[in-house]
């Protein structure tokens, strides 16, 4: 074994700026409202964080006008959201690669168990690495070094000196990173300023495929 990657899910492996777009642009296009669009993106965070998805389906449903119960909504995201996750080729390429010199890979993803499982499974990751962990599914979330213990349990190895996280929050992705001793690979996807009140991180990316290849070439 050549080393551990850790990667993140939403916003590092897939984009989900571009999966959010396209749902809004389809769901106020069918609501005869496509200039909605832009106030579900906007609506879909709150504080800089990803809203509630309690909170945000209900004012979707007010918006849009839609009748149905948001227990019902919450139910069916999954499938309405979750599904239309796709890893682009290129990536997939990269995780095979990776696979087969060696590297052991794990998806570590906060999130609704459910939600979270709707994504890989629609992305086939399962396939691509080793094990996949969700912190709904857990009870725990990154940047805890157990979430990332558990992660290197389920991939068949330890928490050793050669281990890598690739993620896209500066918290949750690279504070993990620091907290196991492990290297951490920030993805900035949109360009967003490093928060200048914590260390910084060990490399920066645009893309995950970047990464991967640094990782897998040293």
């Amino acid at each position: 074994m050549r080393g551990l990657i850790l990667l993140d899910l939403d916003g590092t492996l897939v984009d989900r700026d571009a999966v959010l777009r396209a749902w809004a642009d389809e769901a106020a296009t069918a609501a005869g409202e496509p200039d909605v669009a832009e106030w579900l993106i906007a609506h879909d965070r709150q504080d800089g964080k990803v809203r509630l998805r309690e909170s945000f389906l209900s004012g979707v449903a007010a918006r849009l006008g839609w009748d149905t119960p948001v227990e019902d909504l919450l139910a069916d995201w999954p499938n309405m959201f979750g599904s239309r996750y796709r890893l682009e080729p290129a990536v997939s390429e990269a995780l095979t690669d990776a696979r087969m010199l060696g590297f052991r890979l794990c998806v570590v993803s906060n999130g609704d168990a459910q939600r979270q499982w709707a994504k890989i499974e629609a992305m086939n990751l399962e396939s691509l690495v080793h094990a996949c962990v969700v912190s709904g599914e857990i009870g725990v979330r990154k940047p805890d070094r157990s979430i990332f213990e558990i992660a290197a349990q389920k991939a068949g190895c330890a928490l050793i000196d050669k281990v890598w996280v690739i993620g896209d929050d500066p918290v949750a992705d690279i504070g993990g990173a620091a907290q196991i001793g492990a290297k951490g690979f920030w993805v900035n996807r949109n360009g967003t300023d490093w928060p200048s009140e914590l260390p910084p991180p060990h490399v920066t990316f645009s893309h995950p495929i970047a990464a991967l290849e640094q990782i897998t070439a040293g």
